[in-house]
């Protein structure tokens, strides 16, 4: 508790300068952000992270990719 009562500190010693105008902006952003439901936050990581999705197998995927490889190695003589 006291590591994040001293980030709260340190972020308000930063904040504190702003104008009223823009403390308001920020603090409805943070209302957003707690108002959000938890799921929505997950589904958003997901589908940053998320897995390939196509309908081709992971094997056809690996043959495509494989099969459009072009080796042309050109060997120069000194």
């Amino acid at each position: 508790m006291k590591a994040e009562t001293e980030l709260v500190e340190s972020y308000w010693s930063m904040l504190r300068f702003l104008s009223d105008k823009m403390k308001m902006a920020l603090v409805e952003k943070l209302q957003k952000s707690i108002s959000k439901p938890k799921s929505e936050e997950k589904d958003r990581l997901k589908h940053s992270f998320g897995s390939w999705v196509g309908p081709e197998s992971a094997e056809e995927i690996i043959d495509s990719i494989s099969g459009s490889r072009n080796f042309s190695r050109k060997v120069e003589e000194f």
